[in-house]
């Protein structure tokens, strides 16, 4: 049966990672955060599946083998990325589709960060082709010249039963590593090896067989400085459900999974610009420090202002029960007049959706805010943290 969780997930499904930041936000002192780290974890959890005739019915890919695995088709491109006038750090790549079973796949745009990554996918396919673009999705592996791996997914398989093991539906992707040399300590799973702690995949734009998909990444730990970019797709297609709520639980009645480009695999090699590879993070300080408030991490991209800190529970969390966060909404009130940051004009700006809460012994947060480098040098920013119904308010300062 699939938990609360896992409906919203359903509600929320190209957002990736959204649910997986969002179980981990509503950690309190009645969950263990390890524990709660793995249930997220396993709502991303997907298999490959094969799909037969018009009848609703998929076959479990638990034992693919190796030698079969590497004789699938790909195709192997590089492109050099083109300097764009109009835009100073998208970097707007010019080249052709790249065709297998008739489906051309090119990429148009690429943007990177030390905490943000993103890429414009560009497919085509054939007229006649049945297809949703509403429910479209792929797998994707991104990683570096260093096999530093950005990020992965693999496209969901509503056929599949079971929703708790880590390890289920994994093996494209392990096969992956195992091609490319990237060992792992197994007992920690794959998700150890991604840089990103947050992802969406969706459509930006689709017309006559033509979508153009947006993979954009955001990571707390830092993108690694990459001369190259590696991007693998395959296993595109989409799958059509058919859902019903009983007893306030949701329950997958009917499916038919439409995989689209069978073995075919997609591999894309990007020069990184300059510009990219020498972009430099800004550190901040605060002005004054604020009291039981430590600061691991604070600062300040071409994309955005981010913020490790931990500091103090409130009283207010260790003394309520743990049902008055079953509301996303409330929590995310209350963590908005938490923590935020305000500028010399009186403007609010409160946390981005790829956050990271951890109350486990302490109130432990990773928050990013819309605040880039361009910003932090026209105006004035002062960091709002409220402990105890005490409002603390300090400037953020350049750390030289």
């Amino acid at each position: 049966m699939i938990n609360k969780e896992f409906k919203e997930y359903m509600e929320l499904e190209n957002n990736i990672d959204f649910n997986y930041q969002k179980i981990k936000e509503r950690t309190s002192k009645k969950y263990n955060f390890k524990t709660l780290f793995n249930v997220a974890a396993m709502i991303l959890i997907v298999m490959l599946i094969g799909v037969g005739t018009n009848k609703l019915y998929a076959k479990r890919q638990w034992d693919i083998a190796f030698n079969n695995f590497q004789n699938r088709e790909r195709e192997f491109t590089t492109v050099g990325a083109k300097e764009s006038a109009e835009n100073g750090y998208t970097e707007y790549i010019d080249m052709d589709y790249v065709y297998q079973n008739d489906i051309g796949i090119k990429v148009d745009s690429l943007f990177i960060t030390d905490d943000q990554f993103e890429v414009n996918l560009n497919f085509k396919f054939p007229e006649d082709m049945k297809l949703d673009s509403r429910m479209f999705q792929y797998g994707y592996l991104i990683y570096d010249e260093n096999n530093n791996i950005y990020g992965f997914y693999t496209r969901h398989d509503y056929t599949s039963k079971i929703y708790v093991s880590k390890d289920y539906g994994y093996d494209y992707l392990k096969f992956l590593f195992k091609e490319l040399g990237i060992d792992y300590n197994i007992k920690d799973g794959i998700d150890i090896l991604r840089h990103n702690n947050f992802s969406t995949q969706g459509p930006i734009s689709t017309n006559d067989g033509n979508i153009i998909s947006k993979v954009s990444m955001e990571s707390s730990i830092g993108f690694p400085k990459s001369k190259k970019i590696y991007i693998r797709l395959f296993n595109l297609g989409f799958t059509m459900t058919d859902s019903e709520i009983k007893d306030g639980e949701c329950n997958l009645v009917e499916f038919e999974d439409f995989r689209l480009s069978e073995n075919a695999e997609w591999i894309f090699e990007i020069e990184v610009p300059e510009r990219m590879y020498n972009r430099e993070t800004i550190n901040l300080k605060l002005a004054e420090d604020i009291t039981n408030l430590k600061i691991d991490k604070l600062t300040v991209t071409e994309s955005k202002l981010l913020i490790k800190a931990t500091m103090n529970k409130d009283d207010e969390i260790e003394q309520e029960d743990v049902k008055k966060w079953d509301d996303f909404n409330s929590w995310d009130k209350y963590l908005n007049n938490k923590v935020y940051i305000t500028d010399n004009e009186g403007n609010k700006y409160t946390h981005l959706p790829a956050s990271i809460i951890n109350l486990q012994n302490k109130f432990y947060f990773e928050f990013s805010f819309d605040i880039n480098k361009n910003m932090i040098k026209d105006n004035k920013f002062y960091l709002n943290i409220r402990d105890n119904g005490i409002l603390y308010t300090k400037e953020l300062i350049i750390d030289n």
